[in-house]
């Protein structure tokens, strides 16, 4: 048996008006009150049904606030540039024309949303940095067989931010002190200073360079024949087991 509400039933389902989702779940976020969804709903709605520019006494048949309520709400939008109002020329009139524009809502939208990216980057470029910096401390600690000092603590930081040293290449300049028998960490402040003054910047250009140094002085490791090209131990490699 039919419904007696049918005919309104399927006029309420299919008028609808679209709302962004993005819209109702972020307008808090983006600094919008419930009032002021309100109004931006309305526009929406008239959007829909090609009136661009609602009156005052319009909307305010709709809604419960009221018509001082109502022009300060639109007003307050238009100064945080939440909507615009643009002007346009009726091509078959010629009359000049206004409406409400609702772009630089979405703007914002997404503005929101690319910091929240931007946000979310930073966190994780501070725990790749942190990351770094806890690898390097346990590095060090394991060689020189005891807690770093604040100092030397800060002088690795220097090393990072200062001097723009790779994780790599500062624990590359320890295995190169403890291959020359000097651990200190002047030695490898000095080690690191002379390949930054000669541009060696990756752990390539430092192997090549010491590569090269080596086949020039005819200094070679203790442990390799002379004929065979010094590998380096990995001590990142070894620092994960």
């Amino acid at each position: 048996m039919p419904n007696k509400h049918h005919n309104l039933i399927s006029y309420i389902v299919n008028g609808n008006t679209s709302i962004p989702n993005l819209l109702l779940d972020n307008y808090k976020n983006i600094g919008i009150n419930d009032s002021e969804l309100v109004v931006i709903l309305h526009l929406l709605y008239f959007q829909g049904r090609n009136n661009f520019f609602p009156s005052i006494a319009l909307l305010e048949q709709r809604m419960s606030l009221s018509r001082d309520k109502i022009m300060v709400t639109i007003q307050g939008l238009l100064q945080r540039g939440f909507i615009a109002i643009d002007e346009g020329i009726d091509e078959k009139t010629g009359l000049i024309y206004e409406k409400f524009n609702l772009e630089s809502l979405y703007i914002k939208l997404i503005s929101y949303f690319e910091q929240l990216a931007d946000q979310e980057t930073i966190k994780t470029k501070q725990k790749d940095k942190s990351d770094t910096f806890v690898n390097i401390f346990k590095v060090y600690e394991q060689e020189f067989g005891r807690p770093l000092s604040p100092i030397e603590i800060e002088l690795i930081s220097s090393w990072l931010d200062k001097d723009q040293h790779s994780s790599e290449v500062i624990i590359y300049a320890l295995k190169e002190a403890v291959f020359a028998n000097k651990l200190s960490f002047r030695y490898i402040d000095a080690i690191l200073f002379e390949w930054q003054q000669k541009g060696i910047k990756s752990l390539e250009q430092v192997r090549e360079h010491i590569k090269r140094f080596r086949r020039t002085t005819g200094e070679t490791p203790a442990k390799t024949a002379a004929n065979i090209d010094f590998e380096p131990y990995n001590w990142l490699e070894e620092d994960n087991k």
